[in-house]
C-alpha cells in the first residue's frame, strides 16, 4: 500500500494527481500512510494543494489529523473506517445528484424542431 515508484509517490499520491476519489477513499480505509513524501518532498495533500483540487485537500488534511490520532491510540481503526466509508457515501450521494441534476438538467424535456430545418 505504501510502496512507492520511481519518483517515490505512494498509490495515495497517484491517486489524488489523477483525482481518483474512490481510490483515495479505499487507500484511506485501508490505512495508507498520508505522511510519506515523495522525492521532491511532496505529500499527497501538497500535491493535492499543487493540482489545485480542494476537496483532496480537504480530505486529505482530515485524514492526516485521523491517521495522527490513530498512530497515537486516540482513535480506533473501526472508528476511522466507520468515518470514511460515511465520507465516501456523502460523496457518491453528491456525485450522483449531480450528474442527475447539475450536469443534464434539461434531461426530462422532449425537444421538437420544425422539420424545414
Amino acid at each position: 500500500m505504501d510502496l512507492c515508484d520511481d519518483d517515490g509517490k505512494t498509490a495515495l499520491m497517484v491517486a489524488t494527481e489523477n483525482s481518483v476519489i474512490k481510490i483515495l477513499f479505499m487507500l484511506i480505509i485501508s490505512q495508507a500512510n498520508p505522511l510519506l513524501t515523495d522525492k521532491n518532498g511532496r505529500t499527497a495533500r501538497d500535491i493535492a494543494i499543487e493540482r489545485n483540487h480542494p476537496k483532496f485537500v480537504k480530505y486529505l488534511e482530515q485524514y492526516e489529523a485521523d491517521y495522527d490520532l490513530l498512530m497515537k491510540g486516540g482513535l480506533t481503526y473501526c472508528e476511522l473506517m466507520e468515518r470514511w466509508e460515511t465520507f465516501q457515501k456523502k460523496e457518491m450521494e453528491i456525485h450522483q445528484w449531480m450528474s442527475e441534476t447539475v450536469c443534464c438538467p434539461f434531461s426530462n424535456l422532449s425537444l421538437s424542431l420544425p422539420h424545414s430545418l
